[in-house]
């Protein structure tokens, strides 16, 4: 959670000309803080689906091809999909959570911004 905030703050903080752009535009704070919370949502969703892939594609590979030749046993393959499909909300739902920080300090560069002007 706390890589996710960094990364997210570091991103928004680099896009601060961009963010002052939008809002010259017109578009509002809530605007601004939903879409970094669903940017966040979406790298954490995105992040848990790539684990999940590699981690079944790696698990395949262990079971089906090292086992049998370590042991010389063969195993079926099951693969279980409900609780990869909760882990991988479960990220984004806690990405968009950690998403919060990066959220209100879009705020803080437009309050800032203001007062500097």
């Amino acid at each position: 959670m706390i890589g996710v905030v960094n990364a997210q703050l570091a991103t928004v903080l680099d896009r601060a000309p961009e963010i002052r752009l939008l809002r010259t535009v017109g578009l509002s704070l809530r605007d601004l803080a939903r879409s970094v919370l669903f940017e966040c949502g979406a790298l954490g969703v995105l992040g848990g689906f790539s684990g999940f892939l590699l981690g079944a594609t790696m698990g395949a590979n262990f079971v089906l091809v090292m086992l049998p030749l370590v042991t010389g046993f063969r195993v079926p393959l099951v693969l279980a999909l409900a609780a990869p499909l909760a882990g991988v909300l479960c990220a984004g739902a806690i990405s968009a959570l950690a998403g919060y920080v990066p959220a209100r300090a879009t705020a803080r560069i437009e309050a800032a911004q203001q007062s500097v002007d």
